[in-house]
């Protein structure tokens, strides 16, 4: 069977408990189910730890960037500079949040280029997660 944990619990029995939470909380694979003015889009993605103990790489983003597209966490907050992840003339930026269970984040970003904006909001649902060990 599937537990349903009670928030700050997780795991395949809800045996661990989070008292906070840090980058390692938003590590894993993730379903996406993007809506943006150009349309509706699904793809995977994977959030892997960056080079700061805040700091997050997505995979796969808008299914276009072929490099992680770097994202800064604070407790559930997640933070996307602009940036231009390719060094191709599209940039990115938004914002967003991780729920309270700790298997969704649900981001609002902006893609544009110098003649196209769009405008998204996408929801990562955790397919896996990834565990540090310590």
């Amino acid at each position: 069977g599937e537990c349903d944990c009670l928030p700050g619990y997780f795991g395949d029995r809800c045996q661990f408990f989070q008292t906070t939470v840090s980058r390692d909380d938003f590590l894993g694979n993730f379903d996406v189910d993007e809506d943006c003015t150009t349309g509706a889009y699904s793809y995977s993605s994977n959030v892997t730890a960056g080079s700061g103990t805040t700091e997050i790489g997505i995979s796969n983003f808008y299914e276009v960037f072929n490099n992680n597209v770097i994202a800064t966490v604070d407790g559930y907050d997640v933070t996307i500079a602009y940036q231009e992840p390719d060094t191709s003339g599209v940039y990115v930026s938004g914002s967003g949040t991780m729920n309270e269970d700790m298997d969704e984040i649900t981001l609002d970003y902006t893609v544009s280029n110098s003649t196209t904006t769009d405008v998204c909001t996408g929801v990562w649902v955790r397919n896996s997660r990834y565990f540090t060990e310590y």
